[in-house]
């Protein structure tokens, strides 16, 4: 009965897409913002000034202040160096040895301040982090639209590393906060998220297309602005996030350091129809197709006991992809919860840091990493699907809009 239902969704979606209301049906099916959880305020320029003297201060004695050594903790779990994730200064300093480089350009963009908002509707700033620091921004988007951010910097040890997150359903910069933070402060790499379209702070329609422009323009932000290295940006994909972050790295234009597909889809309709044995062409998010052209190493992780993306799909990119690096099928967790669970937290985060250190290790032995990491389409590009004349479209009418407006700004 379910696999007749899953059928009828499909031909109903088959349907009205060649009526052209497909992007009227994915904003009211496929995407759910949540309410807003939290609030940027721009930062006063004497707030920038002493976190700067903060800032340059911390790098003076970062190399003699005891208690910059001591082991951290997590924002959530006020044991966690218990269960040894974040042993020993030196051995975090291993994978971020070329942290120690001159300050980046500063960056066009001002700064805003995150806050949380509480039932009441009060604005709660977030708990001081002595090791992190917290800096919202608004990028621009297609037509102009603001796209809301976040930049988690990481103090000590400062790394040259960043991760790319996109995030999942129902959910804002807010709502992942504590992810967010409990990221950086696990793995000691900057962590750099933003919101889609339509959620959060994020002006525009809550599209698909949409998506892959705020990726996209979230990735020129951090190449252009904060002078990250391609290949040291490793994009983290959870649950729809997987849709934006697989179609960045399966295009010739973003070279990342890598990718990691947590709880992710295979397409938008083997969500509902996990036996759908080729793509239509009017499908969402095709990351079983593109998948094919990533080259940079991929990590996927997914619980067995998923009911919300079925275990089928993670099995599904695991076999096309070119340079699988781990496929982890995590024993009793469902859509969430890899990272919090008691049985499965300490080795998620070990199983990242090991990620990352590879990606370290091939930045400083592969010579041509960037070229080798530039995704290669196996069919030149052509999947007979409906991104492929929409998003040269697409970016044809962001590129009108942005050079009319901005010609210093350069956002695909």
């Amino acid at each position: 009965m379910s696999s007749l239902k899953s059928s009828f969704t499909v031909g109903i979606f088959q349907s009205l897409s060649f009526c052209g209301l497909r992007q009227k049906i994915l904003k009211n099916i496929a995407f759910q913002p949540p309410k807003v959880s939290y609030s940027l305020k721009p930062r006063s320029d004497d707030q920038m000034t002493k976190s700067t003297l903060t800032n340059t201060s911390s790098l003076q004695v970062i190399d003699i202040d005891n208690e910059m050594r001591q082991k951290s903790k997590s924002y959530d779990d006020e044991n966690i160096h218990q269960l040894g994730l974040l042993d020993l200064a030196d051995e975090l300093l291993q994978f971020t040895s070329e942290s120690l480089s001159p300050l980046r350009e500063k960056i066009t963009e001002p700064a805003y301040d995150f806050y949380l908002i509480d039932e009441q509707g009060q604005e709660i700033p977030i708990p001081k982090q002595e090791n992190l620091e917290l800096t919202g921004y608004f990028l621009k988007g297609r037509k102009g639209h603001r796209i809301a951010s976040l930049y988690i910097k990481c103090l000590f040890p400062m790394s040259d590393y960043v991760m790319l997150f996109s995030h999942g359903n129902a959910s804002d910069l807010g709502y992942m906060i504590d992810t967010l933070i409990d990221l950086c402060n696990n793995l000691r790499i900057n962590i750099f998220a933003y919101e889609y379209s339509g959620y959060g702070l994020s002006q525009g329609k809550c599209t698909d297309l949409n998506i892959i422009n705020n990726i996209q323009v979230a990735y020129d932000f951090l190449v252009s602005q904060m002078k990250f290295d391609p290949t040291k940006i490793i994009v983290y994909g959870y649950s729809i996030g997987s849709g934006p972050s697989v179609m960045l790295v399966s295009d010739i234009e973003f070279p990342v350091g890598g990718l990691v597909v947590h709880s992710g889809l295979s397409s938008g309709l083997r969500v509902v129809n996990s036996k759908l044995k080729s793509t239509p062409f009017y499908d969402i998010f095709p990351n079983v197709d593109r998948i094919k052209d990533v080259t940079c190493p991929v990590f996927i992780m997914h619980g067995k006991e998923d009911e919300v993306i079925d275990l089928h799909n993670a099995t599904l990119l695991s076999n096309n992809c070119q340079r699988l690096y781990e496929y982890w099928e995590v024993e009793n967790i469902g859509h969430q919860g890899i990272d919090t669970n008691d049985e499965h937290r300490k080795n998620y985060f070990y199983k990242l840091r090991d990620f990352i250190k590879l990606i370290q290790k091939e930045n400083q032995t592969i010579k041509e990493l960037k070229q080798r990491n530039t995704a290669s389409p196996k069919s030149n590009g052509q999947y007979n699907h409906y991104y492929d004349n929409k998003i040269r479209e697409f970016h044809l009418n962001c590129k009108k809009v942005e050079d009319s407006d901005s010609p210093s700004k350069k956002f695909r």
